[in-house]
């Protein structure tokens, strides 16, 4: 598994977890199954949790282009990202502003994101 993605009611997220690189056809089925989560719910944000990516190189082309093509799809105001290395956190600046997001932040530990994708 690369991946594991779930809405979290009791903060009210996306809990996203990243063990390893995805594929473009990856990236369009973490978007559907994304945008089906968060359809009808009050969502604050996604926490994406990089800590366990084997992988440690970033997305390729294909992938980012994927996220790019799916900004109308899910949107979110806010994202926080745990366990990134400089490289990763470079990445995922770019393409969190190509799918339109403005308030991206960086934490140290799960709790420190949540209570950051809990305010406004």
């Amino acid at each position: 598994m690369k991946y594991k993605v779930q809405y979290k009611k009791d903060h009210q997220m996306i809990d996203l977890k990243v063990f390893d690189s995805l594929t473009k056809d990856e990236a369009y089925v973490l978007i559907d199954i994304i945008e089906q989560l968060i359809a009808g719910k009050h969502c604050y944000g996604m926490l994406v949790d990089l800590s366990k990516d084997k992988a440690k190189k970033g997305m390729s082309k294909e992938v980012r282009q994927a996220f790019k093509d799916s900004t109308d799809k899910v949107e979110l105001k806010k994202v926080c990202v745990i366990g990134a290395k400089s490289v990763t956190r470079m990445t995922a600046k770019i393409m969190l502003g190509l799918m339109g997001n403005t308030s991206t932040r960086f934490c140290k530990s799960r709790e420190e994101a949540i209570e950051w994708l809990k305010t406004n």
